[in-house]
């Protein structure tokens, strides 16, 4: 779904990449609420030493392998951020916190059934300094991916698997900005409806060829290309 363009001058403006010349002079400065990032820091890290997860075999079901993991979840646990500044170093603080990780693990056997093993929780502590002029927990923030990065069958029927994580730990409070703008965004197009039908469908398709193409649509006169 497309945003609708918005004429300013010469111009359209519209959100996306822009293109250099094409950025038009704002039409007013307004003051917005918004969340700033003060500070912030990214890491990775490898949970290399998860407790092992128990498999219960299907009945008849030979060979299980280990496949891949889904679902994987990181929480923050409570009590939540821990802020205590720091009295050499103004503005700055400590911040410690624990996070879970739950995660699926899918097992394939021999003729192809895939069995969904729930894993075995794992938990990692954060211990970092940021730059938070406001030492407030609320004002930290984070954000994390995860991926399996080895997954392994035991001849016990336990699985072990070593997980991957990028996290991003943020120092964020709400200010009032002062920004160039550009004026209200227009309305949006229409929602597009999902079809409810094979009929609604069809009535939206493009209309098809009617006719074979010709000898020069396939091979070009005169050594075109």
């Amino acid at each position: 779904m497309a945003f609708n363009a918005k004429t300013i001058g010469s111009l359209q403006v519209v959100p996306g990449p822009v293109e250099p010349g094409q950025f038009p002079e704002p039409t007013e400065i307004v003051c917005i609420v918004a969340d700033k990032v003060y500070d912030a820091c990214s890491q990775r890290i490898c949970l290399d030493n998860i407790a092992t997860s128990v498999l219960v075999p299907l009945v008849g079901k030979t060979n299980p392998q280990f496949d891949r993991c889904e679902n994987i979840t990181i929480t923050l646990l409570p009590p939540g951020f821990t802020v205590t500044p720091l009295p050499d170093r103004p503005g700055f603080v400590r911040i410690q916190a624990t996070f879970q990780v739950t995660y699926d693990i899918v097992v394939k056997y021999s003729d192809g059934t895939e069995q969904i093993v729930t894993g075995t929780p794992t938990t990692f502590t954060k211990d970092i300094v940021l730059y938070l002029p406001e030492p407030d927990p609320n004002n930290v923030k984070f954000e994390a991916k995860a991926e399996c990065l080895f997954g392994r069958v035991n001849t016990d029927n336990t699985i072990n698997v070593i997980i991957g994580i990028f996290i991003i730990l943020k120092a964020v409070i709400t200010v009032q900005l002062l920004i160039p703008s550009f004026g209200f965004c227009p309305t949006p197009p229409e929602c597009e409806e999902f079809p409810a039908n094979v009929c609604d469908e069809f009535m939206h398709r493009p209309f098809p060829d009617m006719f074979p193409p010709q000898l020069w649509d396939i091979i070009p006169p005169y050594g075109g290309k």
